[in-house]
């Protein structure tokens, strides 16, 4: 909890990778606040390198959350192939029950000019 309150003051302060770096566990809300953080500071391709390091480390700790700010990433990086491979993910997994990680996946599709894909997962 002590953690989780720190990641958000030092996200405040632009400082949010040297508090999670220095955890010596991450929760599920810290790795959802750091993938967050890189995709509010326009950091993508390092918000996909921390999920990458998630999945490989604990990917018990995927959640919804943590799956919507990985798209949203995708969608602005315009890497539609990555985005597609979650979307594999999120069929195995059961996630894409989820109201906003099909919000997430719509967006993504139509954003990267794939609107028969936005439609028909519509």
């Amino acid at each position: 909890m002590v953690c989780t309150a720190l990641l958000d003051m030092y996200a405040k302060s632009g400082l949010l990778d040297w508090i999670f770096n220095k955890m010596g566990f991450k929760n599920v809300v810290a790795w959802s606040a750091m993938l967050g953080d890189y995709v509010i500071s326009d950091k993508m391709a390092e918000a996909l390198e921390l999920f990458d390091k998630m999945m490989a480390d604990t990917p018990s700790n995927v959640r919804p959350t943590s799956l919507a700010f990985v798209l949203g990433a995708c969608s602005r990086l315009a890497d539609l192939d990555r985005g597609k491979r979650i979307h594999c993910y999120l069929i195995k997994s059961g996630f894409l029950l989820d109201m906003t990680i099909g919000n997430s996946l719509l967006s993504m599709y139509s954003k990267g000019g794939k609107i028969d894909y936005a439609m028909q997962f519509f």
